[in-house]
């Protein structure tokens, strides 16, 4: 019995992993995680096997199973890498954590239920899933508090979703809820028009893109948990209107920030990302965030406002400019760890205007030469001036595009947005792919040419999580300015270098 537990978890774990899964803490890579793990705990406290027993099996998986899947024979070493690094990863705190539950469970006495705070102490801290847990509870005769469980569990994502203990202050102060929409929903109030979100022309004199003011209707307003017809200077607010022309924060990229104008052009309301951190210096910050098709607005007025009043909006073009190069370059280095490493996949990103984050799947760090030919692609591709472009098309035809790049696990809608850098999308359709480059699903806000980004530069790269590394990169100007910085620091080690030789 305890054998066949093992294969099937090895069989499991040989094919989900091959097909891109990797150990994470978030969707389908937690499942593959938890499974991981509960099977290194099972080989280690049932047969007593040795460190890497687990991944030994993927070569027997793969040859009695390479007949009717082939792909299982395209990188086995990968798979039994990853599964090794995953349990080495486990082993460094499976006895702490054993150590941990069962000190609990010999003081429970008569109570016979493990405390939820305990069970996600486990999970938060010694890497064990609720499941895992759970087993070992029902194999010492108690149960754990569920319901405690799932509450500490959702205090700790709420936290983290606002960037950890030290930043709950910036809690996002105007949201709306489901309840909100129904009630939307049932006055009728119409989802907010987008479509001006992307109709941007690009200054090459100042190289900005240019959005154009959008003029618009106040439909709702609400403050705090309630909506209203109308608010007085200072409070905190967020509110809908007709349509927009600000970018929503969505697919890793951060919202849009500008003003609000009223008829006789006073700034009634300042628009700013709050996870970007950025505010004028007499306003206070707030974001733009999209629920259901209704667009928020939110941040402080600074007059009166109505319902029904006509407004102006006015996006920050600098801002917005910004962070179009960095979310064109983050699709250029995806391109590029596509060439450089070849079987890895994007496991997150975060474009901001001074900065571009990117997470993906190895398992070792990048070497130097590995850097620097990432660095060499997109730094060409910038330089070739290649065209960007974007259609709408349906979601089986796009996935006929060879190399898309498509975020693992989400589900798209009918119709996806396709944004290619060098061909054009009907170009990839027809099959003319030859001089191929970047070609992803995206509905994010993009360069009209990779000329715009003008330099790509890397600033760091670490470990995120297990199998993952994370790379984080500066275009533009500050791109320009980190490069020059870096020159001059070479020439002062070079100097008192040649100095000691003296």
């Amino acid at each position: 019995m305890a054998y066949r537990v093992l294969a099937d978890h090895a069989r499991m774990l040989t094919v989900c992993i091959t097909d891109g899964a990797r150990p994470d803490f978030h969707n389908q890579g937690y499942v593959v995680k938890k499974i991981l793990r509960r099977a290194v705990r099972y080989a280690r406290e049932k047969l007593n096997t040795p460190t890497g027993t687990l991944a030994s099996l993927v070569p027997i998986v793969v040859e009695s199973l390479g007949g009717a899947f082939p792909e299982l024979k395209s990188n086995p070493e990968s798979v039994m890498q990853v599964i090794n690094q995953e349990e080495k990863q486990f082993l460094k705190t499976l006895t702490k954590g054993q150590k941990y539950l069962k000190k609990h469970i010999s003081n429970l006495g008569s109570q016979k239920n493990v405390s939820g705070k305990v069970a996600w102490k486990m999970h938060n801290s010694f890497g064990y899933s609720i499941d895992l847990t759970n087993k070992i509870a029902k194999e010492n005769n108690v149960s754990i508090n569920l319901e405690e469980y799932e509450e500490e569990r959702r205090k700790s994502k709420e936290i983290t979703a606002q960037g950890g203990i030290k930043n709950q202050q910036k809690m996002r102060k105007i949201a709306l809820s489901g309840q909100d929409i129904e009630m939307l929903r049932k006055q009728k109030v119409p989802v907010t028009n987008t479509i001006s979100v992307y109709e941007t022309k690009y200054n090459p004199l100042t190289n900005k893109h240019i959005i154009s003011d959008v003029k618009t209707e106040i439909l709702a307003i609400k403050t705090g948990n309630e909506f209203v017809t109308e608010v007085d200077k200072g409070v905190e607010c967020g509110i809908i209107t007709t349509s927009t022309s600000f970018y929503t924060e969505a697919g890793g990229q951060v919202a849009d920030v500008g003003i609000v104008l009223n008829n006789q052009s006073n700034t009634c309301l300042d628009v700013s990302d709050v996870l970007n951190n950025q505010s004028n210096t007499c306003l206070d910050v707030s974001d733009v965030q999209s629920y259901s098709g209704y667009v928020l607005h939110s941040g402080k007025s600074n007059t009166t406002m109505k319902v029904a009043d006509e407004v102006t909006l006015q996006v920050d073009s600098d801002h917005r400019t910004k962070v179009m190069r960095n979310h064109s370059a983050t699709h250029l280095l995806n391109f590029a760890l596509q060439k450089v490493i070849p079987d890895t996949s994007q496991k997150g990103s975060l474009v901001a205007s001074d900065k571009l984050r990117f997470d993906f799947s190895v398992m070792d760090p990048l070497s130097m030469n590995d850097l620097q030919r990432i660095f060499d692609i997109v730094n060409n591709l910038i330089q070739e001036a290649l065209p960007q472009d974007t259609s709408h098309v349906p979601l089986n035809t796009a996935y006929t595009i060879p190399n898309l790049q498509a975020a693992f696990g989400k589900a798209y809608g009918d119709d996806v947005r396709v944004v290619t850098f060098g061909k054009k999308v009907n170009e990839l359709l027809s099959g003319n792919c030859a001089g191929q480059s970047s070609v992803e699903l995206c509905g994010g806000t993009h360069v009209e040419n990779t000329s715009e980004i003008k330099k790509f530069i890397i600033t760091s790269q670490k470990a995120f999580s297990s199998g993952v590394r994370r790379l984080e990169a500066v275009t533009g100007e500050l791109a320009e300015e980190v490069e020059c910085n870096g020159n001059k620091r070479k020439e002062e080690v070079e100097q008192m270098q040649n100095k000691v030789l003296d």
